[in-house]
């Protein structure tokens, strides 16, 4: 209960916060949003469209869901906010199980030193993060990268005997790798972080 309610608090609080403050404008790069909102209402948005570098990032997952959602908010940017608060949630909840899954023999200290978790994903310190909406683009990168590698350190852990299991978890981490790559720069670190993990497994699932 303490850590779920380590996890609610401080994302009820980014969700007000969000309330608050939240204004729907367009704000210096998400300008560059706008040319593929006009291609998408004259029919003319292409699939190399979404997957143009803008700067050293390609966007192509961050645009489909805000081309998506923008059909249906009329591009009201408080609606992305929100979702940042979402992807947050969900990285809180992805290091709570691998809190409990590495401390599973000690469940009461696994709790109290997780507690602190939760209050630096959702820190004010990044504000800007969660006051414009086309910050999704960071948000997914960080979710589904840390997303990957769990799904990486979850295989580690199962019973080799179950392969369907562990093909299904190796899939699902290189989809949560792509998406992160596809989304900001930052997400390609994902691959070299995630074969380094790879690599080290068996120093960490020899029996002493």
């Amino acid at each position: 209960f303490v850590a779920y309610l380590s996890i609610l608090l401080p994302f009820g609080a980014a969700v007000f916060y969000v309330h608050l403050f939240g204004v729907n404008v367009f704000f210096a790069d998400e300008w560059s949003f706008v040319p593929l909102v006009q291609k998408l209402d004259s029919d003319t948005l292409t699939l190399w469209d979404l997957f143009a570098h803008e700067n050293e990032h390609i966007r192509f997952f961050p645009w489909v869901v805000m081309l998506l959602l923008g059909t249906l908010t009329r591009y009201d940017t408080i609606p992305l906010m929100y979702l940042v608060q979402i992807c947050l949630l969900a990285t809180s909840i992805v290091l709570f199980f691998a809190f409990r899954r590495d401390l599973k023999h000690q469940p009461v200290l696994s709790t109290f030193l997780f507690v602190p978790i939760p209050f630096l994903v959702f820190s004010l310190r990044h504000f800007e993060n969660m006051l414009w909406g086309y910050q999704i683009s960071f948000a997914f990168s960080q979710t589904f990268a840390v997303l990957a590698l769990y799904l990486i350190y979850a295989a580690q852990n199962k019973d080799s005997g179950k392969l369907i299991s562990l093909l299904s978890l190796f899939v699902l981490a290189l989809v949560g790798a792509t998406v992160a790559s596809f989304s900001a720069i930052q997400g390609l670190l994902v691959w070299p972080v995630g074969i380094l993990q790879l690599l080290i497994a068996p120093a960490k699932t020899t029996p002493e």
